[in-house]
């Protein structure tokens, strides 16, 4: 790690407990390397791989297309400004509403033989001939044996014969794409499997009226342990060189495709945890951390891999498990006596372990730990939702070298089109248990209406309420109610976010605007907001705020049956 990255975890270690960094300068590298040695390749990062928004944005802005393995990764591309052509949404069992939901915002990869007769019927509703790729499970493997069964694609005989019988008048049939394997660090290897795609393609060429694009999916691999060399750039570029020419003479149209997900990110993102207890045991010590198997899974699941294979590479299992020692584990403190440690978290359960017996600085509770390769397939594969911890919060830091204090967010006028998109923010069981009864559920469309048209019909100066927006993506709603007779003049708060917008910074961010508006704009001088006890969560946010608690109310509502605490917080306009 270098200087403005220790700056910037320990600044961070101040505030949270537990989070992800992503260094964008890291991301922006890898970008460089690919571009530099992969000139004349087209390059898709796989959102799967990362999802975080700025993360996302920052690659889209080097003119990479969005890899989507589902709808909700294609409408997060499009909300991001990537327009359809650059979307490829490939995916196995997309459903009917996928597909009408897709068809005009990303290019459709069909993976099977009912999908593509799916898509026909799609396309005779609308009256149009729609393009479509095709997903190919070739006859041939990665390492170059003959083929395999597989839940991904048609069956390159299927496939082909599903092209030559020109059965789909609705359908155009203009790219195939396979995808064999990731992490592969064999230039070699990579370089033949990338001569096998190129024969499949011309085998699809005619039988297609000519492809626009092939999609050779990914591969490229990254090391993670330390004895591991990395892959040869300049000898996988030029062999590619090499096969593309000729191919290329004869197809200059043909866009060659390939996916980039861990290259882009692995590397860039950290992972940092705190040291929560020391504790002795039989002659060993240990350090409990917060948040290790619910925050980043895969070093612990790699400790129970390790010890139930005795394979380096076991088949199957990425990406949850690479290869053994594929996470570095490091402490900001230099200098300090080494003591051997065994790392656990602080679940109640035997598997929550990421290190045993390692040599580490002495560390006392409050100090952070740092893991490595945390910026691509970790805080989306973790499970969070274990044990009811404060989930891990997401930070970015950008090329300059200044933290995000949390993702920027707009408060908009309700207007009666955003109904439909509220649903997918209330519909949570999870949502509703930090809320006050009496919002249905299910929540429905015309819940929405009724919901924003009583907010636009609430009279005058008794009622502000916005929606909160992060880019242009609904994610949830803040209001501030007027009370009555001598209390006139001070508001209650209310606020929530839909689930996939939790500890990303946004609540905390729109809670210090709607005070800057409600002070700054009307006559209200105390704001104030009764959080459940137990939601530590919205508490922080009206801490980091600068709400006073007041004290705890007890017992003061009953919620699913049980009696809750409340706290009461303020927050007064000052003079």
């Amino acid at each position: 790690m270098d200087q403005i990255l220790r700056d910037a975890i320990g600044e961070l270690a101040r505030e949270h407990d537990s989070f992800y960094l992503y260094d964008e300068r890291s991301v922006l590298e890898q970008i460089r390397r690919l571009r530099k040695h992969f000139p004349k390749i087209d390059f898709l990062y796989s959102i799967k791989c990362n999802p975080h928004p700025q993360v996302l944005e920052s690659i889209f802005a080097q003119g990479f297309g969005a890899d989507a393995a589902s709808l909700g990764e294609v409408l997060l591309a499009q909300r991001l400004g990537l327009p359809w052509d650059r979307i490829y949404y490939s995916a196995p069992g997309k459903t009917p509403a996928d597909l009408r939901e897709a068809i005009r915002r990303a290019i459709l990869i069909a993976d099977s033989a009912g999908e593509v007769r799916r898509l026909q019927s799609i396309a005779e509703e609308m009256g149009e001939v729609v393009s479509v790729g095709i997903r190919v499970n070739p006859d041939f493997t990665f390492r170059g044996e003959g083929g395999q069964p597989s839940k991904f694609g048609i069956d390159e005989a299927a496939a082909l014969e599903l092209v030559r019988n020109g059965r789909y008048p609705s359908l155009r049939f203009t790219g195939i794409h396979v995808h064999l394997k990731s992490q592969e660090l064999d230039a070699g290897t990579l370089s033949r499997y990338y001569g096998r795609m190129l024969r499949l393609a011309e085998r699809f060429q005619e039988l297609c009226g000519g492809l626009e694009y092939v999609n050779m999916g990914s591969g490229i691999g990254i090391p993670y342990s330390p004895g591991e060399a990395p892959l040869d750039l300049d000898r996988l570029g030029a062999a590619l060189e090499e096969c593309l020419s000729p191919f290329r003479d004869r197809y200059p149209s043909t866009r060659i495709i390939i996916e980039a997900g861990r290259f882009l990110t692995c590397q860039s993102g950290y992972y940092i945890t705190t040291v929560l207890d020391r504790k002795q045991s039989c002659g060993r010590t240990y350090l409990v951390l917060k948040n290790t198997l619910n925050g980043f899974l895969r070093p612990s699941l790699a400790k129970l891999v390790e010890r139930y294979s005795p394979e380096r590479h076991p088949a199957g299992t990425e990406p949850l498990f690479t290869g053994k020692n594929a996470f570095g584990i490091l402490s900001l403190r230099e200098g300090e006596p080494v003591e051997q440690v065994t790392l656990v978290g602080n679940l109640c359960t035997a598997a929550d372990v990421i290190g045993e017996d390692l040599p580490m600085p002495r560390l006392e509770p409050g100090d952070p730990v740092v893991l490595t390769h945390a910026g691509s397939y970790a805080a989306v594969l973790s499970p969070m939702q274990f044990s009811s911890q404060n989930r891990p919060v997401e930070r970015f830091l950008p090329a300059q070298g200044q933290t995000s204090p949390g993702e920027s967010c707009t408060l908009r006028p309700w207007r009666p089109e955003l109904a439909g998109a509220l649903p997918r923010l209330i519909s949570s069981k999870r949502v509703l248990a930090g809320l006050r009864d009496g919002i249905p559920y299910p929540y429905t469309e015309e819940d929405g209406r009724e919901f924003i048209r009583g907010i636009l019909e609430a009279e005058p100066e008794t009622v502000w309420s916005w929606a909160i927006f992060t880019g242009e993506e609904l994610c949830g709603c803040i209001s501030v109610f007027r009370q009555g007779n001598i209390h006139r003049q001070t508001g209650e708060l209310g606020y929530y976010l839909g689930e996939p917008y939790w500890g990303r910074g946004i609540a905390t961010a729109a809670v210090g605007e709607a005070c800057r508006r409600i002070f700054g704009e009307t006559d209200l001088l105390r704001i104030f907001a009764e959080p459940f006890a137990g939601n530590t969560a919205s508490c922080r946010v009206l801490e980091k705020n600068g709400f006073l608690l007041e004290g705890t109310l007890r017992k003061n509502a009953v919620k699913d049956g049980k009696a809750l605490d409340m706290k009461l917080y303020s927050l007064v306009k000052e003079p």
